[in-house]
């Protein structure tokens, strides 16, 4: 079962990055596959906490509309 967990994970990679810029699923994948918080993903893009925030509202959003996945 992990197999297919990581087969599936993958592919939503997959989609993250066919859907959204480079840079914007980078920083959704940062979230919410690597579950890093938001500070880190601030401090590793040297990106303000609330921008990051609005990059993942809009990401998330777009990815709802854009994919058959999701």
């Amino acid at each position: 079962s992990e197999v297919i967990e990581d087969m599936t994970l993958q592919e939503y990679i997959q989609e993250f990055k066919s859907i959204l810029s480079s840079t914007k699923a980078n920083i959704f994948i940062d979230r919410y596959v690597n579950e890093l918080q938001i500070k880190e993903i601030a401090s590793k893009y040297d990106k303000k906490d609330s921008v990051i925030n609005s990059i993942l509202r809009q990401s998330r959003s777009y990815l709802i509309m854009k994919s058959y996945r999701i």
